[in-house]
């Protein structure tokens, strides 16, 4: 945790958290009897997980209750000659002038950890920020955005429309981001 004190960029902090993982991934076999790696703190979550290809869909949930949405297209990204892919999910804290966590999302090979590049998506992949929208319309407030190169850029991305309005003030208990690539996503005010 004290690493993330000094560090304005998440690219440093997933460096190195992407070598420990390799070490711990190197230990043990693939396939289905793969174990869950898990390294947390206070302030840091990551994972590494072998998923089968032909069943990713649906929902995973990280720490805080931010959920990732995989669109059952993905697989046929993915390839259909992988039998499994690791999935790489980190969860940083908030840095200086973003509204919520930063979470980076990534699938690699199995056999040479290579970063299995996912780009274009037909069909985006939602990521839900367990974060309080608390100005309205939230489109109008926040924006989602990615880190290229030690910047956070919004190209790419865009936050789902806020509901309609009801009775009572509305506060958004969850923001959420979609996305036709991966990488480290956040949600920042528009300024």
């Amino acid at each position: 945790d004290s690493v993330l004190a000094i560090v304005d960029s998440a690219g440093p902090v997933l460096d190195l958290l992407d070598a420990v993982l390799a070490a711990a991934i190197d230990l043990q076999p693939m396939g289905s009897s793969f174990q869950t790696v898990v390294l947390q703190s206070a302030q840091l979550y990551t994972s590494v997980q072998w998923l089968n290809v032909s069943a990713l869909r649906g929902a995973l949930t990280l720490r805080n209750h931010t959920t990732i949405h995989f669109p059952p297209t993905l697989a046929e990204r993915l390839g259909s000659n992988r039998s499994g892919v690791l999935l790489v999910t980190h969860v940083l804290p908030s840095l200086s002038g973003l509204q919520t966590e930063v979470v980076s999302v990534a699938f690699h090979d199995v056999a040479t950890y290579a970063e299995i590049p996912i780009t274009d998506l037909e069909d985006p992949i939602a990521i839900s920020f367990s974060a309080r929208a608390e100005r309205q319309p939230a489109a109008d407030w926040y924006r989602c955005v990615y880190e290229d190169q030690g910047a956070w850029t919004p190209d790419g991305t865009w936050l789902a429309p806020s509901p309609g309005p009801g009775p009572g003030p509305a506060l958004l208990e969850a923001l959420t981001c979609y996305t036709a690539h991966l990488t480290a996503f956040a949600v920042e005010p528009v300024v």
